[in-house]
């Protein structure tokens, strides 16, 4: 586009009138041409930022649904039995970790 202004501000067809209006137009069509550029440079930032959220939403999306999944599983589960009503055993002090008791001491 810069050598049509150069060509047509330079061409010895133009008539001294007609030149200045052509010129401008054309210095127009530039700066048009130039925003438009701006313009796809900025909807491509902006379409790939919009990508990165579509992705991280079907990623939350798709941990909704297996979340879903699950309790759908859990509520279609028969309950299960309740815990016994008696007490449970005393387990021997070696699988409980604690030590043997010992004697108090007795002073004589």
């Amino acid at each position: 586009m810069t050598d049509w202004v150069r060509s047509w501000g330079d061409s010895a067809s133009a008539s001294p009138s007609d030149s200045p209006g052509v010129t401008k137009i054309l210095c127009q069509l530039r700066e048009f041409r130039d925003e438009l550029q701006k313009c796809a440079l900025q909807t491509e930032a902006t379409a790939a930022k919009v990508d990165t959220l579509t992705e991280a939403v079907n990623h939350v999306s798709t941990k909704v649904q297996a979340v879903e999944s699950t309790l759908s599983k859990m509520n279609a589960s028969p309950p299960k039995a309740p815990p016994p009503s008696f007490p449970a055993p005393d387990l021997p002090a070696e699988t409980t970790g604690e030590t043997a008791r010992q004697q108090p001491f007795q002073w004589d």
